[in-house]
This record gives structure tokens, sequence and C-alpha cells, in this order.
């Protein structure tokens, strides 16, 4: 190869690297030739490609993120609106209408401004040409917005243990928690029954007790069969709290089955919203209306439901959150309620612990390990304040006139006994009161009430004025006072819902609630004990340019006043809870 050849070939070569050097250097100089190309070619866009609620963003040469938000659903043409994100808290809506061919127009603030848009279908992305909008400060330039979701729309975001979550309801009847000697532990009364029938059946148990200790009577403590029913939501697989529920009866009549209106109606009412209730029957025929050792009564009914929460801990029917157990129950229920509620081991007295046995002694041999998160006594009472020295969420009803277990301090059971007395006189030929000279006094829901807020102990107490014992019946109509039952039922809700949220949705939303345009943008964050929840975000009068789970930053818009973020949670058990906060826009 001669001289001249080799000269050529080394211009060619250095010509060549010239020629690439400046394609490179025109690529990087303008980017969007190849956009603006295809801009101004005039072609049908298809809008298609992009569902309503598409959210595109690109960069902009100020370094700013233009952001476009789709509203419509039209293949042939696109509306909706945009804004440009520059880090501050408060930005303008920029509404924009797109025809087939691109032609686009922006409109801010009574003025309308020209652009033109090409839909790339394959990559999912729109080349944006802006011309000049001075008011918003942005100078002609081309933008390559890239698709990458949609906002989310918004759904029912259902509130556990507050709102109607299951509409099924399944029943574990007459599962048996134990066994023990007892004179019996079932006797069912009707409430609408004459007060005199009750008094005479009452009478004659009295009798015969009284005569068995003479050794003459034929009621004699046998082995019985403890029993309760358990409702739950159909088909649950997590761990749910628990209401424990007693009945009443003067511990002398009642049953466990959900067979009267109060108990029927505050159990669906709280097994829709996500809870588990179990009603149990306990150890009854004590002679506790004239005299009998009360220690001793409340030691065997504690003993019982004791026994039963063992049972329900270990049942596999159920999965129940051992940290919220809840006992609740009325009048005799109510006094068995509040004393297991609070009474302890270390406060059994050594002659009862001798003669009777542990308060886990009886019914079953069953370990678990759960807590008394609160409880919920109707028209009950304590026979000693001093058991109430713990601070046990405590919710309280009670008829300001009730004579059967009085709602201050007083002695139990006056008309129930003067009832009584009318009876075994005309029956028996004796006052039922004579077997005894001192009647004991109880400390009903006035007494606690006070006591409680003396130390400062959560406590609740819904007083009905002017009624007497069994605020939800009305003896003279024989029927049902709705307005007091749905008094109750809505009470235990708030009171229970309060409790539970504060174990499973111990969380606040946190952020800037006052915001301007002279601010950057804020960020909202859950405080808390996170965990492994799972966050939904929405906020209206807003958007949300970054979401972490447990925190987003939003943009406000200036043509908005007011905004709410809302933050539906899922915890780790699969219940759900909503936490929103209310943002002014200035």
């Amino acid at each position: 190869m001669n001289e001249v050849t080799k000269q050529t070939l080394r211009l060619c070569a250095f010509f060549l690297v010239l020629c690439a050097i400046a394609t490179l250097f025109l690529s990087c100089k303008n980017r969007n030739t190849s956009y603006l190309n295809e801009i101004e070619i005039v072609h049908i866009n298809d809008y298609s490609v992009f569902p309503k609620g598409a959210i595109l963003s690109g960069e902009m040469n100020s370094g700013s993120t233009f952001y476009l938000i789709r509203e419509d659903t039209a293949a042939n043409k696109m509306e909706g609106f945009c804004f440009i994100d520059n880090n501050q808290a408060v930005v303008d809506k920029i509404s924009f209408y797109a025809d087939s061919t691109g032609k686009t127009t922006f409109y801010h603030n009574n003025s309308s401004y020209s652009g033109k848009m090409a839909v790339n279908t394959a990559s999912e992305k729109i080349w944006l040409r802006l011309n000049e909008i001075v008011p918003l400060k942005i100078i002609s330039q081309t933008i390559d917005l890239n698709y990458f979701g949609e906002i989310p729309e918004k759904k029912d975001c259902f509130e556990f243990f507050k709102e109607n979550i299951f509409e099924e309801i399944t029943t574990f009847p007459d599962l048996e928690y134990g066994t023990t000697k007892a004179y019996y532990v079932s006797k069912p009364f009707n409430p609408a029954s004459e007060d005199n029938t009750m008094a005479i059946e009452a009478a004659t148990i009295i009798y015969e007790r009284c005569k068995g200790k003479l050794g003459l009577g034929k009621m004699k403590k046998e082995m019985r069969s403890l029993k309760l029913d358990i409702y739950s939501p159909k088909n649950n697989t997590n761990k749910l709290p628990l209401l424990l529920f007693i009945h009443g009866g003067a511990f002398l009549f009642g049953d466990k089955k959900i067979n009267n209106e109060l108990q029927e109606t505050i159990m669906n009412h709280l097994v829709r919203k996500g809870f588990i209730v179990a009603s149990i029957n306990y150890r009854m025929g004590s002679l506790l209306s004239i005299g009998e050792s009360i220690n001793e009564t409340f030691h065997l009914n504690i003993q019982d439901t004791r026994a039963a929460l063992r049972f329900l801990m270990n049942n596999k029917d159920v999965k129940i959150d051992e940290k919220q157990v809840y006992l609740a129950g009325s009048s005799a229920g109510g006094i068995i309620a509040l004393t297991t509620t609070f009474m302890d081991h270390s406060e059994v007295s050594a002659t009862i612990k001798k003669k009777l046995g542990g308060l886990d002694d009886s019914g079953n041999s069953l370990k678990a390990d759960y807590s008394i998160a609160g409880v919920i006594s109707m028209w009950g009472a304590v026979s000693d304040l001093k058991i109430v020295n713990r601070p046990i969420p405590t919710l309280l009803f009670h008829g300001t006139e009730d004579k059967m277990v009085p709602c201050g301090k007083g002695m139990p059971f006056q008309n129930f006994l003067q009832n009584i007395d009318k009876i075994t006189l005309e029956l028996f030929k004796y006052k039922i009161t004579d077997l005894t000279s001192e009647i004991f006094s109880l400390y009903g829901s006035c007494s606690i009430f006070e006591h409680s807020k003396k130390q400062n102990y959560p406590v609740k107490y819904v007083q009905f004025e002017g009624y007497g014992h069994d605020v939800h019946y009305n003896k003279e109509t024989k029927s049902l006072n709705k307005e007091n039952v749905n008094k109750i039922c809505n009470h235990i809700g708030d009171f229970l819902f309060e409790n539970v949220s504060k174990h499973y949705f111990n969380y606040e939303l946190h952020g800037n609630t006052n915001v301007n345009n002279s601010e950057p943008a804020p960020v909202y964050c859950l405080k808390g004990n996170i965990g492994n929840i799972s966050v939904q975000w929405y906020v209206e009068g807003g958007f949300i340019t970054d979401n972490n789970n447990d925190y987003i930053r939003v943009i406000w818009y200036s043509s908005c006043e007011t905004g709410t973020i809302t933050a539906c949670i899922t915890s780790e058990n699969g219940a759900t809870c909503k936490k929103e906060l209310k943002i002014r826009i200035l």
C-alpha cells in the first residue's frame, strides 16, 4: 500500500470519528429531537392504553417533576389535569384537553395555552411539548412522560370491632368446660313471669336448702357438668377478642343459653363486629340471699369462670386473643364478672383456700395464660371496694332505684326477700328473713364509680335515673325496653372498640395540618407499633407523590380549602381500621 492510499484511509477514519462525535453531541444537546419529530408527524393518538386515573410523570428542564393525571376513558381524546412538583406544599392544578391528533390545550386561571402530545402505545409513554406558560414559569420544552400507575380507587375501609363485618355466626353449643359438685348449674327463668311465681320457686329452693343444712332436705350437691356456649364469626381464621358473658338470677336462677333478648342483642351486636362471645353456666343454689358466706359463694363462681377461661384458651374451635379477654355480666353475673376481674390469688383467705381450693383448683386441670383487659357490669356490685385495686377498664350500668342490687352501699335482695317472706309465711308458716339476723352489704355501681375515680382508674358509669333492677325490661308491658337496650349495646360497643383499638390499632397520623405554598411538600406518617401492618392511603384535595407503606409525601391543590388523609390499616391478625387527618390548605 503506497503512502497516498494510507493517508486517504487515515482521513476517512478521522472523518468518521468526527461524524460520530457530532452525532453524539447533537443527541446530548437535544435528547428529544426524535420526540419532536414524532410529535410533528400528524397521526391519530390511541389514548385507550391509559385507563381513567392513569398517572404519568417526567422530569422538566428545571429539574421539577411534571405530573399528568387522566380523568376520562375515551380512545380518541384525553382530558384531565396536571401540576408541577417543585417541592412546594401547595400547587395549582392545570386542566388539559388533547384531541385525537395530539393537539393539546392547557387551562389555568381563565387563560389557555397550547401544546402537543404523541402517544407511544408500545412503551406506554407520552411525548409532550409544552409552550411557554409565563404565570407558571414554564419555558417551551418537551417532556418524556412515563406511565407508572393509577390513582387508587377509594374502597370501603371497614373498621373491625366497630362496624358489622361478618354476616353469619357459628355456634358451638353445650361444650363441657369442667365438672364439679353443685346443687345445680342451670335453672332457666322467664323474665316475664309474675314476681310471685319466681318468689315461690326461690322460697322452695331456699326452704329445701335450709332443711338440707339440718340433714332433712333432699337438695344435695352432686357431680355436675359445667357447660358453655360459644358464638363466633363464621369462617374466621384470625385471633379475635373474647367477651365472656355471665348470666344473672340472684345465684338461684339463670342459664347460659342466649335465650333472652338482652343477651341475644348483645351477642349479635358484638359477634358481627368481630368479637367471640361465650356464655357459661356456673354453680347455683347458694343461700347468699339469707346470709350464707358471701366470700365462699363468690369464690366458687370465680373458680367456675376461671375454669371456663382456661378451657376457652385451649379450645380448637375458635381462635381467641389471650391478651384481649373481657368479662361481662348482669345482676349476679355482674357481681361475678367484677369479682373475677379484680380478685387475685393473694386476696384469697387461707380459710377459704383450705376449704375450697385456690382460684384455679376447680372445674378442670387445664393451664392457660390470659389477661382480663376489661369488665362490664350491668347492675352488679362487689362485696368490698378494696378489691378494686387495679386500673382495669370498667363499664358500669345501674338503675338509681335498684332494690335488688343497690347502686350505692346497701343490703341486697330487699324487694326480693319481701316477696319471698309473703310466700314462705303462707306455705311454710314462717318468714324466710327470720333465718338470719343480718344481711351483708354490697357496693353497687355508684360506689364503684366514685372509688375508681378517686384512684384515677379508667371507669365509666351509665346511670339510669329512676329505674330499678333489670333496666332493660319493662315489667308492666312485659317487653323489652328497646331504648335502654340500644343504649346499653351502644355503650358496650364503644367501650370495647376503644379498648381493643389500643391493642390492635395503637397508631396515630402525624404531619402538618396547615399547609401553604411557601412550605416544602409535607410528609405524613403513622406512628406506633407498626410491625407487619399493611396500609392503603387515600388523599382528598391532594396527590401522593411518594408512598412507603407507613409514610407518604403529599402535594396539596390550591383550589381546595380543606383536604383529608385516610390510612386504611390492616393489622397482623387481619383486622382493619381507619385513621384520618383533616388538612387546612391556606
